[in-house]
């Protein structure tokens, strides 16, 4: 119903006689509450998935609403589950100082911002290693295989410089390919998720069963 609801609010302009400019803000208005629903709708996907993972993994109600934190909620999850030290959390806050230092130098000592803005970077590419560690040893916590991650890191790492070079030499189905790998790394992110949240659980093998001592004389 709502989807006839935005479909009529972009096409009715076009319908109703108004001038190209009425028509086309009303098209971009219906689009932008669009895709607006649509952010919305995954965002709350996403904290449900995370929510329940942690949960699956045996975390408590008040660690498992931390999946609702706007923007860090999932990766606070991944962190929980891994068990791993908190330090990264402090390198990305230095990261982003210095990145804000860098940019405000830059004017006044090139060098020194430009020194700065670096230093972020490697900041950033290190919390990202972390990340792909945290999000490795979530799935693993609920019983899916690392491969969940890594592959969803492969497709990224190829894709979004596929679309850039695509983009700078001026070749539209290279960077069309990029985009399509971008989006398949998307949509199996969130996949994989539902299945780590909502799938069946596999079955825990059973040990071996222990042979008997054998009996001294």
């Amino acid at each position: 119903m709502s989807l006839m609801f935005l479909a009529d609010g972009v096409l009715s302009p076009l319908s109703s006689g108004a001038s190209p400019l009425e028509a086309f803000a009303g098209a971009a208005v219906g689009i932008m509450v669009l895709f607006l629903l649509l952010g919305v709708a995954i965002w709350v996907y996403i904290a449900l998935a995370h929510m329940a993972i942690a949960r699956r993994a045996g975390q408590n109600d008040s660690i498992s609403g931390l999946s609702w934190v706007l923007g860090f909620g999932p990766l606070l999850i991944a962190y929980i589950l891994s068990g791993m030290h908190w330090w990264p959390w402090l390198l990305m806050l230095i990261t982003f100082l210095l990145l804000y230092l860098g940019f405000a130098l830059v004017l006044f000592s090139p060098v020194l911002g430009v020194l700065f803005i670096i230093l972020s970077v490697i900041g950033f590419l290190v919390f990202g290693v972390y990340s792909i560690i945290w999000m490795c040893k979530m799935f693993k916590a609920v019983g899916r295989s690392i491969w969940f991650a890594l592959l969803l890191v492969i497709l990224t790492v190829v894709g979004y410089p596929l679309a850039f070079l695509g983009a700078y030499i001026q070749i539209f189905v290279l960077s069309l390919i990029g985009l399509l790998i971008v989006l398949a790394a998307g949509i199996l992110y969130l996949v994989f998720i539902g299945i780590a949240a909502w799938g069946s659980r596999g079955q825990a093998r059973a040990p071996a069963a222990a042979k008997p001592a054998a009996r001294k004389k």
